[in-house]
């Protein structure tokens, strides 16, 4: 239906403009010395947390509506298929597990944008494709094809021409850009292993994206209110990366928002924009694919670029737009927007497809509906 198109492009455009939106907002928060990763993570499930509470609305507004008779539902017209084991007697509940693997990915992430500049941060999660890629051959049984092992060697290029960049011109925002780019790195490992999870778990459930969303929100939220005092009475004395003397001082991260303005705004809006992106990267992860949402991690890569160089964050590195364009180049080639006629890649692409069709219709008769789930119109 166009309908249901209409509404997975706006979740992918959402998520793409908003994910920048967060990254800003938060590089904006650390310009203000409000260095505080380990509370933004908290940030982060609380933004996914209310998307609950905006999902147990909507499905009560459904739910009037329908009794009226003036509600329609989008449907994919896939049947439902009753989930059995662990699927049904813990439902939801499972997306605590990526909550879990959120609460140490968005952990280190945030530490390295604290320790690196804006750009590359972005840049360096232009990894995610290939965490994501190999995650589906190990534990979803994918096959990588001749054109995708380019695209992912024209990604690894450019990700090490923007680590070197940012070690050769360093951004004054950059604390730390060795040290940032290697957390960078490592962090994408659990991102990948994130967005591999939700997607298996979308897959086996019968589950809104809005209340997958909330309910990994939920579940991070509570891993948190342990976390957070544990790492506030562990010492620390790297200015960088600790808040006076502790890991996280979350206590002086409440005092900074409450007396400053600017922080108080910024933080509300990292909120209201976290809550947006993960909601809409679930329901692009639910209605595409893992690998379509890291794709749309790499493209919002030129606004973050273009806005820190326009307000002067950083300074404009021809070494660092060659590994942005090898970057997007290796994306376009591994996702099939263009196709390569020469060296045996159409025809890689082609037999990628003709085995997408065939998994296609075996997978039709199990797997549960994907309807685009109480989004009504």
């Amino acid at each position: 239906m166009a309908e249901d198109k209409t509404f997975i492009y706006a979740f992918m455009g959402s998520y793409m403009l908003f994910g920048a939106g967060v990254t800003v907002i938060i590089k904006s928060m650390d310009v203000l010395d409000f260095s505080h990763p380990y509370f933004q993570v908290t940030t982060l499930f609380i933004g996914e947390f209310s998307c609950l509470f905006v999902y147990l609305l909507h499905k009560q507004y459904i739910k009037s509506r329908s009794k009226l008779g003036k509600y329609k539902v989008l449907s994919s017209g896939k049947p439902s298929i009753p989930q059995e084991g662990i699927f049904k007697k813990y439902g939801a509940n499972l997306f605590g597990i990526p909550a879990f693997l959120y609460l140490i990915s968005g952990s280190l992430m945030y530490l390295g944008l604290i320790l690196s500049a804006a750009s590359v941060y972005q840049m360096i999660r232009g990894l995610i494709p290939i965490v994501v890629a190999f995650y589906s051959v190990i534990f979803l049984r994918r096959k990588l094809f001749k054109h995708q092992m380019i695209g992912i060697g024209l990604i690894l290029v450019g990700v090490i021409i923007v680590g070197i960049s940012s070690l050769l011109f360093q951004a004054w925002t950059a604390r730390h850009p060795l040290i940032g780019v290697i957390v960078l790195v490592i962090s994408q490992l659990f991102t990948g292993g994130v967005l591999i999870c939700e997607e298996f778990l979308m897959w086996k459930l019968d589950i809104n994206p809005m209340q997958a969303t909330g309910v990994e929100g939920m579940w991070g939220f509570g891993y948190s209110l342990i976390f957070l005092p544990i790492i506030y009475f562990i010492p620390c004395d790297h200015s960088s990366a600790c808040s006076r003397g502790r890991v996280e001082d979350s206590i002086y991260a409440f005092q900074q928002i409450g007396d400053s303005l600017s922080i108080l705004l910024l933080w509300l809006g990292s909120i209201f924009s976290i809550a947006i992106v993960y909601w809409t990267g679930i329901a692009t992860t639910k209605y595409t694919s893992a690998l379509a949402r890291s794709t749309i991690d790499t493209c919002r890569t030129i606004f973050v670029w273009v806005f820190s160089i326009l307000i002067g964050w950083e300074d404009f590195v021809w070494m660092q737009l060659v590994g942005f364009l090898l970057i997007i180049g290796g994306t376009i080639v591994f996702n099939e927007i263009i196709i390569i006629p020469f060296f045996g890649l159409k025809e890689s692409v082609q037999k990628r497809r003709e085995g997408v069709l065939v998994q296609s219709k075996e997978e039709e008769d199990r797997s549960p509906n994907n309807n685009v789930g109480d989004m009504g119109v």
